[in-house]
């Protein structure tokens, strides 16, 4: 037991839409991908039209040395200042709820890759996280519409 990060990629649309990114969702275990009823598209688990969110696609490591940078907790570094920034008020469908049905989430925040480039992730030993970010880099030319939406647990 310990904290693990939910770590999501959402692209931004050419009208200005922000999209979960592929192959996040999966079918959800607890009503087998169908609709749960007529008047609800969440089901008990908090799925959305019958998909629960995957956030292993991207980072799933337990590293908390890198959840101490990413979340703000420890020593504050001015190099990398988005913690605690909150759900972005535009999240995607999939994203907009976060997490909220679910017990011990917390330090929800965003970013885009532009931001997280700036920081220098493989000189500081944090290289699976680097070939995350490279993984993100190839879904859009351009990094400011490419953003992470995290939050921990516990």
């Amino acid at each position: 037991m310990g904290q693990d990060i939910h770590f999501y990629v959402e692209v931004q649309d050419d009208a200005g839409i922000w999209r979960l990114a592929p192959h996040q969702t999966q079918p959800c275990p607890s009503c087998r991908g169908g609709r749960p009823s007529p008047a609800s598209d969440r089901c008990g688990r908090g799925c959305l039209d019958g998909r629960t969110l995957n956030s292993s696609c991207y980072y799933d490591l337990r590293d908390y040395a890198l959840f101490a940078l990413l979340g703000g907790r420890g020593l504050p570094d001015a190099r990398f200042p988005v913690a605690g920034r909150g759900m972005p008020p535009d999240a995607s469908a999939e994203l907009a709820h976060g997490g909220a049905d679910v017990v011990n989430l917390h330090d929800h925040t965003f970013c885009t890759l532009e931001e997280l480039r700036r920081y220098p992730w493989a000189s500081e030993d944090f290289t699976e996280f680097a070939a995350a970010l490279a993984r993100m880099g190839r879904l859009h030319a351009d990094p400011s519409r490419i953003r992470a939406v995290y939050w921990f647990d516990n």
